[in-house]
């Protein structure tokens, strides 16, 4: 294809606190090797260096553009950067992730050849701990589809677990996007996503699969919104419950109920395990069993519909037990799962490391209080030592007075 007529990709980024980790972004999306795309970062009110490095690229390059919003969440700048793009196709990346440089040369022949209105493809997890990265194990599952060019119907009970609600695994025409008034969720802080991908997902004419980790996803900052999931523990459910009226608006949630039950229990229990606390734990397990499970249409799964079994198990769980026994449970299994041993890891540090706090705290004042007894004592003790030096003192002076007055008698 002539590169003059080559389609235009906007990328949107959103943005907030992410300075450590923007450059790298930017210069990996910069150094594409695919010339025709638009960079739009949306600032959402960020308090570190980020709108500074953000000007520095902008002078640099005329293809940045950048826009500033006060802190509304990463589903509205992720709109406000949708508005303002002028691409044939539509590309939501994460400020702290980075890319090879032939990422979107890559996706972009497949969809031209394809003319599909999607592509989904694979990524590798970049540990910010360790410094590696590599393709998950538990990553996404193209070989469900018989054929990289698919639509939900070839398999429909597995479309969701398959491609997953990932924003920036999929490059969508953005007429595409348009035409079916595809947004993502402003009124939630977490799972955002849902409502943008998922849809995507069911109301493609066609997908392609383009088998290529050339995406490195980077965890382990303590920076991005997961790290922070405890102050908006129950936007998922929320979020799911959107996209059920959404299928069922569009007729749909009958063929892709099974698809459905398995995603929605997917994030129930992903969700609830990845909680920091026991306090978030707590309110996300009796929310699930006193009304989320039923707004969420799980109540009556049918349970052969259910392809993994520690998805019957919370559903089990949350209609027999209190999150006390579930998390019990859970540390009795961690020795045989890693994923319970991940939970029970970030369970015990944060409310262990809540509890010893505490504890040091109280330690702390015990000891405060102790040192001002002790303090007290030695003043008590310095007093009456004062006291009993001067009643020595005039002991002394009485004895030596009444010493001479015996001893002058006789020398008399």
């Amino acid at each position: 294809m002539p590169e003059k007529t080559r389609p235009l990709v906007s990328v949107v980024v959103p943005v907030f606190n992410t300075g450590a980790y923007l450059s790298r972004c930017i210069e990996s999306l910069l150094a594409q090797t695919y010339r025709f795309i638009e960079l739009i970062f949306v600032d959402d009110g960020s308090t570190d260096d980020s709108p500074a490095v953000l000007e520095h690229y902008r002078a640099l390059d005329e293809r940045v553009v950048v826009l500033r919003q006060k802190n509304a969440g990463p589903g509205a700048a992720r709109n406000a950067g949708m508005d303002r793009a002028r691409g044939d196709y539509l590309y939501f990346f994460d400020a702290d992730d980075f890319c090879e440089e032939t990422l979107i040369e890559t996706v972009m022949e497949r969809l031209i050849e394809t003319d599909a209105d999607m592509a989904v493809f694979p990524f590798k997890e970049y540990s910010q701990l360790a410094g590696v990265a590599q393709r998950p194990m538990w990553g996404l599952l193209g070989d469900k589809f018989s054929s990289d060019v698919f639509s939900w119907r070839d398999n429909p009970d597995w479309i969701f677990e398959a491609f997953q609600n990932y924003p920036w695994n999929k490059i969508a025409k953005a007429s595409f996007v348009r035409e079916n008034a595809i947004r993502y969720q402003e009124d939630v802080y977490l799972t955002e996503d849902l409502m943008y991908a998922a849809p995507c997902l069911v109301l493609a004419r066609s997908i392609v699969w383009v088998d290529a980790p050339l995406v490195c996803h980077r965890i382990s900052t303590g920076t991005n919104v997961m790290a922070n999931k405890d102050a908006h523990p129950l936007d998922f459910i929320e979020a799911f419950c959107a996209f059920r009226a959404f299928l069922e608006q569009r007729g749909l949630y009958g063929d892709l109920r099974v698809a459905y039950a398995n995603w929605a229990l997917n994030a129930c229990l992903y969700n609830l395990h990845t909680l920091n606390t026991f306090k978030g734990f707590r309110l996300v397990f009796d929310t699930l069993a006193e009304t989320g499970l039923a707004r969420l249409g799980l109540n009556d799964v049918d349970e052969s519909d259910i392809r993994v079994d520690a998805y019957k198990a919370l559903l089990q769980a949350l209609r027999e037990d209190d999150p006390a026994s579930y998390a019990y449970r859970l540390y009795a299994l961690a020795c045989d799962d890693r994923d319970y041993l991940d939970f029970l890891a970030r369970f015990r540090l944060g409310e262990m490391g809540r509890l010893e706090g505490e504890l040091h705290a109280r330690r702390e004042e015990f000891e405060r209080t102790l040192d001002a007894e002790r303090e007290r004592l030695r003043a008590i003790e310095d007093e009456f030592a004062a006291y009993r030096r001067m009643h020595e003192s005039i002991m002394s002076a009485a004895e030596q007075r009444i010493g001479g007055l015996i001893c002058y008698i006789p020398r008399l």
